[in-house]
């Protein structure tokens, strides 16, 4: 957590920067509202980021899974399109993708997606870590994904 703090001070228009510290408060009960407002201000840097070059993949498929991580599904499944029609063979934005959906309620098309993720090499050892896969971890059909691209675990 400390760190993330840091990395604000040190880059406070960094809009990964002020999500990576709403994803770690978000993590505690009390600093709710706290990751809220960090959450507010990456989804508002990461908006001025895109005035700028609209056609960041990167920057939409995070902007996507602040405003998800935000409450705001609407708009999330609406940059996560645009980030994939962008960068459809960038595998952070599908794993990106994956969560949204997921936090969306679209559990088929996150599996579809977690999937896609891994077949084209993410860590299945970080969709272990992942809140957002919480519930679905247990799905028999994730557990068999997650063991074929990491038998070790």
């Amino acid at each position: 957590m400390i760190s993330f703090e840091q990395a604000v001070r040190l880059g406070p228009n960094d809009s990964y920067n002020w999500g990576n510290l709403a994803d770690s408060l978000r993590q505690i009960p009390s600093r709710q509202k706290e990751a809220e407002e960090a959450y507010r201000k990456a989804i508002q840097l990461a908006n001025e980021q895109l005035a700028i070059n609209p056609n960041n993949p990167d920057q939409r498929g995070s902007l996507a899974l602040y405003l998800a991580k935000a409450g705001d599904k609407k708009a999330s499944l609406t940059e996560i399109s645009r980030a994939l029609n962008l960068g459809p063979q960038n595998v952070n934005i599908v794993f990106n993708a994956a969560q949204v959906y997921e936090i969306a309620g679209d559990h088929a098309l996150a599996i579809r997606r977690l999937e896609d993720a891994l077949s084209r090499g993410y860590p299945a050892d970080e969709a272990r870590r992942i809140p957002e896969f919480a519930g679905l971890r247990e799905n028999p059909i994730v557990k068999k994904l997650l063991s074929r691209y990491d038998p070790q675990n």
